[in-house]
């Protein structure tokens, strides 16, 4: 097999697949995974994040275990991925306009978002967007990624003749290896990546694994006072029922919470131009965090990035394992600007897929 291969089912694998014009086969699990897929697959509860309305709840099945870290890591092994929760929001202030056309040719809509008045937000950012889908909810890429295999990836090998792919069926637990000279796009977090890299054997014992995000928070105001400078921070304010809705995972506008954007309360989301950094160390199958980092609330912004291991980028890491091993998604860039990482993401995703 000579073709390319995308490994995921969220936005970056979506990304990806656009750009591609839908081209690439996708290997992604479609559903919660359960640790009896494989003997040593362990749940990790302290990894799960889920919402009311979100269903169904996605657990953290891998091989690593996090439970020392102590940060607000996420893992979402699910059709979808992320994209199933988050809010949408995109800055597009260096995106290409070719870039917009395919998003726009996919059946998604882009809105400023001080003109989504049913939802009431706002920002300071004026190149701040945000991606809906067909039915004008919040994009979720679950509903676009529509051809795939089920399967989740256990191990990688390099070979004489390529990449060694070795699967396991999420519907039995029968395995798939797929031997390949192709490209093959590792569109998965930061999480399944360790995972996969501790169980290949691509990653030493003893290993330091760095990662940093812009500091976030979130904070209480007036929807009518008036927001920052964006070179001081930048914030995607929420009326009190586009808050509520975020919170609880309900991605369409209208309904009763609609009534409760007319009060003058709002949530802002605050992101500032500080960055937190965090350290971690590979001990046997666990992952345990260094002391002498600048934030024990590292993850609050859910955008940690710019992964490192033993010092060298992981884009160069995976590099150095076969020039054909690329990765797409949070771990492998460095965010320019605080505020929504969807778009560092999707400039990244153009830069790779167009030196192949």
């Amino acid at each position: 097999m000579d073709k390319p291969i995308i490994i995921g089912g969220g936005f970056s694998a979506w990304v990806a697949s656009i750009l591609q014009d839908g081209q690439v086969p996708i290997y992604t699990p479609s559903l919660k995974l359960s640790k009896n897929l494989h003997h040593n697959l362990i749940r990790r509860r302290e990894l799960e994040i889920n919402k009311l309305f979100i269903h169904p709840y996605a657990k953290s099945v891998g091989t690593l275990n996090f439970a020392r870290c102590n940060v607000n890591m996420h893992d979402r092994v699910i059709l979808g991925g992320n994209s199933t929760i988050w809010g949408g929001f995109i800055n597009l202030k260096s995106m290409p306009k070719h870039i917009l056309y395919k998003i726009e040719n996919s059946n998604v809509s882009i809105n400023k978002l001080n003109q989504i008045y049913s939802s009431r937000y706002a920002t300071n950012e004026g190149s701040i967007y945000q991606l809906r889908g067909l039915d004008n909810s919040i994009l979720d890429c679950s509903k676009y990624i529509k051809k795939f295999y089920d399967y989740y990836l256990d191990k990688l090998y390099v070979t004489e003749t390529g990449i060694k792919l070795q699967f396991i069926s999420t519907l039995g637990g029968n395995t798939l290896e797929i031997d390949t000279s192709g490209k093959v796009y590792l569109c998965i977090g930061l999480i399944q990546l360790l995972d996969v890299l501790s169980r290949s054997n691509l990653i030493a014992n003893d290993s330091i694994i760095e990662l940093c995000e812009f500091k976030s928070e979130f904070k209480m105001n007036k929807f009518t006072n008036k927001l920052p400078d964006p070179r001081d921070e930048v914030v995607i304010r929420y009326g009190l029922g586009a808050a509520i809705k975020h919170l609880t995972g309900i991605k369409k506008d209208g309904g009763i919470l609609k009534l409760l954007d007319k009060f003058n309360i709002c949530i802002d989301q605050i992101y500032t131009w500080e960055k937190n950094q965090a350290s971690f160390k590979l001990r046997g199958n666990c992952i345990e965090r260094e002391i002498n980092d600048s934030d024990i609330n590292f993850g609050k912004s859910i955008h940690y990035c710019n992964l490192t291991i033993n010092g060298m980028r992981v884009n160069q890491h995976l590099a150095n394992i076969s020039k054909n091993l690329i990765g797409i998604g949070m771990p492998f860039i460095n965010q320019e600007e605080p505020g929504p990482i969807s778009n560092d993401i999707l400039i990244h995703a153009i830069k790779v897929i167009n030196e192949d």
